[in-house]
């Protein structure tokens, strides 16, 4: 992803998505969770989970190589709680800093 995009985050899951009680999308870099959004920031679309993120949030990223950003979904439901794998991203660059 690049630095000051809005990109889309989707996930499709082996449920469906109106059973979800509990909700989080964590991305981190360097071991430090920079990002996250809960149950009322995704949009919810039979088995996809959706969220966009926002200029600020990818601006708050590092780029650099070997700098890359990890994401993971986690979903509960009921008291049932399941994970999904941990995806590596690349954070680009992007040649003028800061928001549009």
């Amino acid at each position: 992803m690049y630095r000051g995009t809005t990109p889309t985050l989707t996930f499709q899951l082996p449920i469906d998505t109106g059973s979800i009680t509990v909700l989080s999308i964590a991305v981190a870099q360097a071991g430090q969770v920079k990002i996250e959004k809960t149950l009322p920031d995704v949009h919810l679309d039979g088995n996809v989970v959706s969220c966009t993120l926002t200029e600020a949030e990818t601006l708050s990223l590092t780029a650099g190589r070997g700098i890359d950003a990890k994401i993971q979904l986690r979903v509960g439901v009921g008291g049932q709680r399941m994970a999904s794998q941990v995806f590596t991203v690349p954070v680009e660059r992007i040649l003028r800093d800061g928001a549009l």
